[in-house]
């Protein structure tokens, strides 16, 4: 074995040469380095993934939706003046145009029921306005604020709570433009694993049906594809009967009928609010964006299987026609 070349300092790589292979020794530092540089991308990767999973994305949501409550009961709790100051202007305007009416009337016979029926007016309208303003003081607590972030996100909008402030108003844009596709983004994870979980579900149940009466599948291209089939229905079943316990509560905390709870649970589920329908109550502050979300979730688990469900059933037919044209 010959030596080439002549080590100035113990930081050279030493090389040696043989006619059978070529030997490389790196120094201790350099795989030191080497190991922590990949121990630190291990870890950036393993937080990547937990940060963009559909778990990581809930808690985010979760995290991000009660912050936006806090500001905004911040921001629009007790801000109200200027809202309720344009209320007062009408209040003005009405006082002048029943002034008129009596100037009006006053040569009249009916001066006297005019003159009542102009001070029940005014007296009806400042007692809706101060029950307005106390109602809609009300609803901005934290649970309000959490329950108006609810109706943002999921693109609701039922129109009982909105803010008044310039400041409220534009941080509801920002809340919207982040919130939104984060949400949809989370909405349609978690209703993809719910629908696999299923699909696995009764996949197992198929195939240990199948072991118990020793029954096997002459085509076992089918197999993969009958859980699929089956599982449409009922995904449809666990949603109606979803609905179905949520109408309750809704009926009771709600004073409303059953039906009329089952409809507000629909338009909510669908995202379609309508707004002739709102839950008010405080108690379900809180419940009812948890409820809806969940809601949601199981009507994309839904509409995804029933496209994993149409899919397969064209490529089963596909497969059937091939297997035909081949014979």
């Amino acid at each position: 074995m010959a030596m080439y070349g002549k080590m100035e300092n113990s930081d050279d790589v030493p090389i040696t040469n043989d006619t059978d292979e070529l030997t490389v020794t790196l120094p201790d530092t350099n795989i030191a380095a080497s190991e922590r540089y990949y121990r630190t991308n291990k870890c950036k990767t393993f937080i990547y993934k937990a940060l963009t999973s559909n778990f990581g994305l809930f808690i985010f949501l979760v995290v991000y939706t009660c912050a936006a409550a806090t500001i905004f009961q911040a921001v629009e709790s007790g801000q109200h003046g200027d809202h309720f100051v344009s209320k007062k202007k009408e209040t003005v305007n009405i006082t002048a145009f029943i002034i008129q009416l009596k100037k009006a009337q006053k040569n009249g016979t009916d001066f006297f029921e005019t003159n009542i029926q102009a001070q029940d007016v005014l007296s009806a309208y400042e007692e809706a306005l101060h029950m307005s303003r106390e109602k809609e003081e009300e609803m901005w607590t934290y649970l309000g604020a959490y329950f108006y972030c609810g109706t943002v996100f999921t693109t609701i909008g039922y129109g009982h709570i909105t803010p008044h402030t310039k400041l409220g108003k534009v941080l509801t844009i920002l809340l919207a433009l982040i919130g939104i596709p984060l949400f949809f983004r989370v909405l349609f994870g978690i209703g993809k694993v719910l629908a696999e979980f299923l699909n696995t579900i009764l996949l197992f149940c198929l195939k240990r049906f199948q072991r118990q009466h020793d029954f096997d599948s002459q085509d076992d291209k089918t197999q993969p594809i009958m859980p699929v089939i089956v599982t449409a229905p009922i995904a449809i079943v666990i949603l109606v009967v979803y609905i179905i316990i949520g109408g309750a509560i809704y009926a009771h905390f709600e004073d409303w009928s059953f039906a009329d709870a089952c409809y507000f649970i629909v338009i909510s589920i669908l995202s379609i609010g309508f707004g002739d329908l709102v839950s008010v109550h405080p108690n379900l502050y809180f419940f009812s964006p948890t409820y809806i979300f969940v809601g949601m979730i199981l009507v994309a688990m839904v509409a995804i299987i029933i496209s994993q469900t149409i899919t397969r059933n064209r490529c089963l037919a596909d497969t059937c026609s091939v297997s035909k044209e081949t014979n």
